[in-house]
């Protein structure tokens, strides 16, 4: 009898797990990849796509492509509901999946819980979905320059002429910190259309960007952002978002003209009506093993996974190492149930094991990077070459 996998998501660690079972088929095993979209990017080059040094293409995956060559069945639908006793999904297209294993890999989904983001804020998550919308912005900004040399009054949020257009990125992480360089190199190098003349700002909650990177990076990261002119507006707690501004609990006051959301991130609102435990932040908590603690047959892998006593940060490169856990406990299960095992069995299961340590990676936009590991840090140039050489390898795979 035939067994039916369900991959919901079409993040890193599915990408890799729909390659590793092609390699090793399954015996009598239906795949099918349940997402809304056709192409799904790669994060690590987001960076580079946004500074104009990597095309559409170079940095997403063709999920329909990927799915013909694995011999997947690609369904293009958002997953909506889920009954984990009876064992289905209900898609936004009207149908019904029943599977013996399901595993969700869907991301993470933007927090714009703050008064006003989700009416005057671009959130970077989903990506496709901001990068859309960054190049229309794009777009009307050389549109204006070319009409009269100077914004239009009544263009983007009305901002006033006698002011320069400022561009914020809330968030001061690793994300924040890439885009607020990538974004600057993008405009400064536009001198056709003047864009060089918009600010950008980034806005951090707290005393210090990048948490947790050892200070040598950070201090090289802030000579970065001074040297291209960007701002950073410290222990800015934003409370609210206006069309033309934002305003910070304690009352500070931020003109923007656009702003991008890059912060706080939660699970998918309908994972709340589902019968799976979640985060405070509505992720799926998972066992070290990557199965739901009340549902073995439910598995989450990526930014939508939670470890309840280890949480992990939302970053690529633990999603890459989750594709090999992950492989391994799906063939496992299958396995033993074909071999007339309960699928509820732990037999031959792997805990994942996330890195220690790793090559952390920040590119700054002007085909220059810095790195860190074991505490060292590196920088310049060669950083660059050395992050597009594994990035691109990583792509290869799906080309």
């Amino acid at each position: 009898m035939s067994k039916h996998l369900v991959l919901v998501g079409g993040g890193h660690t599915h990408v890799l797990v729909l390659k590793a079972l092609s390699k090793k088929p399954i015996e009598d095993l239906k795949i099918t990849l349940v997402s809304p979209h056709l192409f799904t990017p790669y994060s690590g080059m987001l960076p580079g796509l946004i500074s104009g040094h990597y095309s559409y293409e170079d940095i997403h995956i063709d999920l329909h492509k990927l799915s013909q060559s694995t011999r997947t069945h690609f369904i293009r639908s958002k997953a909506i509901g889920l009954d984990p006793q009876q064992q289905l999904l209900f898609l936004e297209n009207g149908e019904s999946l029943g599977y013996e294993l399901i595993s969700f890999d869907t991301g993470a989904t933007p927090d714009l819980s703050v008064p006003g983001a989700s009416e005057h804020c671009i959130p970077v998550k989903p990506i496709d979905q901001f990068y859309r919308q960054w190049t229309q912005q794009l777009a009307q900004l050389k549109q204006d320059q070319l009409k009269q040399d100077q914004l239009k009054q009544d263009q983007l949020k009305h901002t006033d002429l006698n002011q320069p257009l400022n561009l914020s990125i809330v968030g001061s992480g690793a994300a924040g910190v890439e885009l607020a360089l990538a974004m600057r190199h993008k405009l400064k190098n536009d001198t056709s259309n003047n864009l060089n003349t918009i600010n950008v700002q980034l806005v951090c909650r707290g005393n210090d960007i990048l948490q947790g990177y050892p200070t040598r990076l950070k201090r090289y990261v802030q000579q970065k952002l001074q040297r291209q002119n960007i701002e950073v507006f410290y222990e800015f707690d934003v409370a609210l978002v206006k069309p033309d501004s934002l305003i910070a609990k304690d009352g500070q006051h931020l003109n923007s003209a656009m702003t991008f959301w890059c912060t706080q991130a939660r699970g998918a609102d309908w994972l709340k009506q589902t019968q799976l435990t979640l985060s405070e932040n509505g992720f799926i908590e998972v066992t070290p093993t990557l199965q739901t603690p009340d549902y073995p047959q439910v598995f989450a892998a990526g930014d939508v996974a939670h470890f309840r006593k280890s949480p992990l940060p939302k970053a690529g490169v633990y999603a890459v190492r989750m594709a090999d856990t992950l492989t391994h406990n799906i063939r496992a299960l299958l396995t033993n149930s074909n071999s007339g095992s309960d699928t509820n069995t732990n037999t031959e299961l792997v805990p994942y094991q996330p890195q220690q340590d790793f090559l952390s990676l920040l590119a700054c936009g002007d085909k220059s990077a810095v790195g860190c590991k074991y505490g060292f840090t590196i920088k310049g140039r060669w950083v660059w070459s050395l992050k597009d050489r594994i990035d691109r390898q990583f792509m290869n795979q799906f080309s």
